[in-house]
């Protein structure tokens, strides 16, 4: 997407040519440098679904969204499949121990199976959901992760969520929030 949309138009209708978009979230400039540097399994980071995220995924990359931007856990459990990262964290608290380590989940392969052992889940008769965690030795990355993969696959909408924000450094042992099927 081109940010000046009008300019580039009287561009490519005075010259003939048509425009290449090169800024995300176009997969070229994560495919360029990819290619410069010689990477072999590409990671992209971002803070943000429709550019950083959605360009990498784009590109066929794992892309990486941490949650010290605009972008938060509501917006990524309601977000589109081509906004969807591979990894969620909180910040990038201690981020090349965990690469190190191979210390973190991949959304996409988090089962019905480990949903059904970390979290307890409730329905009330107003639309609200109270999410509980069963154990506290998750982190709070795996809390996320648990809670929007539960979200992806029951294809819930999630409105609000009370008892998480993005500086909250405590354990989140119980969210509620307001979903619609």
């Amino acid at each position: 997407n081109v940010g000046n949309g009008a300019m580039v138009g009287a561009v490519e209708l005075s010259t003939g040519a048509t425009a290449l978009a090169a800024g995300k979230p176009a997969p070229r400039a994560f495919e360029q440098v990819a290619r410069k540097i010689n990477a072999s399994y590409p990671l992209v980071i971002g803070d943000r679904l429709d550019t950083d995220i959605q360009g990498g995924v784009a590109a066929g990359y794992h892309t990486w969204c941490v949650l010290t931007g605009v972008t938060n856990v509501v917006d990524i459990c309601n977000a589109p499949a081509e906004q969807r990262p591979t990894y969620i964290s909180k910040d990038l608290t201690d981020f090349a121990a965990k690469i190190k380590s191979q210390d973190f989940t991949q959304l996409d392969h988090v089962s019905r199976r480990d949903i059904t052992k970390q979290l307890d889940i409730t329905a009330g008769t107003n639309g609200e959901v109270t999410v509980h965690f069963k154990t506290e030795a998750l982190s709070v990355d795996d809390e996320i992760c648990l809670f929007v993969a539960w979200a992806w696959q029951n294809g819930v909408h999630v409105a609000t969520i009370k008892g998480f924000d993005n500086g909250d450094q405590n354990r989140i042992q119980q969210w509620r929030y307001c979903a619609e099927k």
